[in-house]
C-alpha cells in the first residue's frame, strides 16, 4: 500500500535514579493541520505545505509560503508549477476595477467621497 507508511514500536533502556528501565513506544509526534486562511497572520517555525491545486483565492500560495521566517524552514509535499508565484496579469486589475465600477452604480445612495482640502 503506497498510502501508509509503517510506525513500528521503539524500546529504550535507560537508569532512574539507580533502578534499570525499559519503555516501549511508538515514536509519534505531536502535529496538526491548518487551512491558509486560519495560517494568516501567524508566524510558524516549520510548514510542510501541498500547494499542487489552483488557489481559490488569488495570494494564497504567498500567504502559505510567507507564514515562516525563512525558506529552509518550507517542506513541499508535491510539486508545483512556479508560475503560481507569478505577479497578477494586467487583466486582473482590469477586472477588479470594472467590478468596482459595477458594484458603484449598485448603491441606492452615491458612495461619499471626502472632500479635497
Amino acid at each position: 500500500d503506497t498510502e501508509s507508511v509503517p510506525i513500528f514500536v521503539t524500546t529504550h533502556k535507560f537508569e532512574y535514579k539507580g533502578a534499570d528501565c525499559t519503555r516501549t513506544q511508538f515514536p509519534l509526534r505531536v502535529a496538526y493541520a491548518i487551512t491558509v486562511y486560519k495560517s494568516q497572520g501567524l508566524t510558524l517555525p516549520q510548514v510542510v505545505l501541498n500547494i499542487e491545486l489552483k488557489d481559490f483565492a488569488p495570494g494564497l500560495t504567498y500567504v502559505a509560503v510567507s507564514r515562516v521566517k525563512r525558506m529552509a524552514h518550507i517542506m513541499f509535499e508535491t510539486p508545483f508549477d512556479m508560475q503560481r508565484f507569478k505577479i497578477g496579469s494586467n487583466q486582473t486589475v482590469e477586472n477588479r476595477a470594472l467590478d468596482w465600477a459595477y458594484r458603484t452604480r449598485q448603491c441606492i445612495s452615491p458612495m461619499y467621497v471626502a472632500p479635497v482640502a
